[in-house]
């Protein structure tokens, strides 16, 4: 399933529900690190971006970029003598 740029994802609302309750202090930091499943130090980033720019600044980035093609790939390896 290929994901569309500005897509939004169960995962990323529910890592907003657990950022929401923490701002309102239904959960401390550690908790909310536990439940997002990252460090309590990744955590206190989130919260900040999530202060910030609401549900866009949580969501995860890779959305939309394709992935380089073997073609290219190999183009790379074999220009810097990787590959012949």
């Amino acid at each position: 399933m290929e994901s569309k740029p500005g897509e939004v994802f169960m995962a990323d609302v529910k890592r907003s529900y657990v950022l929401r309750d923490w701002l309102e202090g239904r959960i401390n930091g550690i908790q909310a690190s536990m439940l997002l499943g990252v460090s309590y130090r990744h955590a206190l980033r989130l919260r900040r971006k999530f202060e910030r720019e609401g549900l866009k600044g949580i969501l995860r980035r890779k959305r939309g970029r394709k992935a380089v093609s073997e073609e290219i790939k190999r183009e790379i390896l074999i220009e810097n003598g990787f590959m012949r």
